[in-house]
């Protein structure tokens, strides 16, 4: 498995020195301007009638070489007809980009992801995505608070990982084989511990993985499976200590007790 990830010690030292002095700042104001990255609608949209744009949530946590993705619906009017162009309007340094510049009736899900350079301000950001056709228009804020903060348990990412891959082929072949996803690995939820949270992302899934930072046997971890272009995840499952078989077992549980945090 290859993991696209940012392991460099100075980003770790930046993250845990900077926290503590970053903690009780009051939350800073949205950054605009001349560095805004407006991608243009090419070409322009050819369908009609109304519709509605909506986000699953409209804010997350990042950091500078961290990641995010955001999960955008289109809800149709019943006179629309034809597409709905999508654009999107962000600070260059947050590398917004749209899955699908076109939606329609029968394809509704687009999301946004990004992936902050280095250079990132330490900010509240925010993005404007745009859905227009010929006779209607709608925008959706987002915002992405870019905190300092990176990723501090690379090797226990990886184990825990492994571990699901595993189960994932053994219960589940028929959604195909993990260990050949190209993966982008970022924090879910920067400054949270103890209970650490991380994203997988690729082409293809949205596998999210947290873990209790604990000895054994309350080193519990859980993992959310969601497929690109769907609104909802389709499977989670935990792994944790089973006294009668003495050892870790893994099994399903419900999508909606995975941990969410702050909406996301």
């Amino acid at each position: 498995m290859r993991f696209v990830a940012v392991t460099a010690a100075i980003l770790i030292l930046l993250g845990l020195t900077l926290v503590s002095c970053s903690g009780d700042s009051p939350v800073q104001p949205w950054v605009t301007g001349s560095s805004v990255d407006k991608k243009p609608v090419d070409p322009p949209p050819t369908g009609e009638g109304s519709f509605g744009l909506e986000a699953k949530y409209t804010y997350i946590g990042s950091y500078p070489t961290g990641g995010g993705v955001f999960i955008l619906r289109l809800i149709p009017g019943a006179d629309l007809t034809g597409d709905v162009a999508l654009s999107v309007s962000a600070l260059k340094t947050l590398n917004a980009t749209l899955t699908t510049t076109i939606v329609n009736s029968e394809t509704t899900i687009a999301e946004v992801t990004i992936s902050p350079t280095a250079q990132v301000p330490i900010a509240l950001h925010n993005i404007t995505v745009t859905a227009s056709n010929q006779s209607h228009e709608e925008t959706v804020q987002l915002e992405v608070d870019v905190v300092p903060w990176g990723i501090v348990s690379m090797n226990m990412i990886q184990e825990k990982y492994d571990q699901f891959e595993d189960w994932l082929r053994d219960e589940h072949p028929e959604l195909g084989n993990f260990a050949s996803q190209r993966w982008d690995l970022y924090s879910t939820y920067p400054r949270i511990v103890v209970v650490e949270h991380y994203t997988f992302l690729s082409d293809d899934w949205e596998l999210r993985i947290c873990f209790h930072v604990m000895i054994p046997p309350y080193d519990w971890s859980k993992m959310l499976l969601r497929p690109r272009g769907q609104w909802d995840p389709i499977l989670a499952a935990v792994r944790e200590w089973d006294e009668g078989a003495q050892d870790y077992v893994i099994s399903e549980m419900p999508v909606e007790d995975y941990p969410i945090i702050n909406g996301y």
